[in-house]
């Protein structure tokens, strides 16, 4: 894709994903909330695993975030406390948080 794009452009043409199935120039969103498995149980495609975060959806949707804020990497999350336990996570022992007194 050009990386002269206007910001527009990125999001309505989903940052340049397309539909192989329809060849739709914007790519559908997937209802599906798990995916099929194999005689073995294998998923038949490893990289969906459940929509909330294993998906093309919202791969797609971390694509054109990143595409529109010229970012390194997108990351979304299902819920705010999903978000909000990511952040902590990342926090080494001893590391200090700075946080609103009403979060949640």
């Amino acid at each position: 894709m050009k990386r002269d794009l206007k910001p527009a452009t990125i999001a309505a043409h989903a940052a340049g994903a397309v539909d192989l199935q329809s060849a739709g120039v914007v790519p559908p969103i997937q209802p599906a909330t798990t995916f099929m498995r194999d005689e073995t149980y294998a998923l038949m495609r490893p990289d969906n695993i459940y929509s909330r975060d294993d998906s093309d959806t919202v791969r797609t949707a971390e694509n054109v975030i990143t595409k529109l804020e010229q970012a390194e990497d997108t990351l979304l999350f299902p819920a705010g406390m999903a978000a909000i336990a990511g952040v902590f996570r990342t926090l080494l022992a001893g590391d200090t948080a700075l946080v609103q007194s009403g979060i949640y």
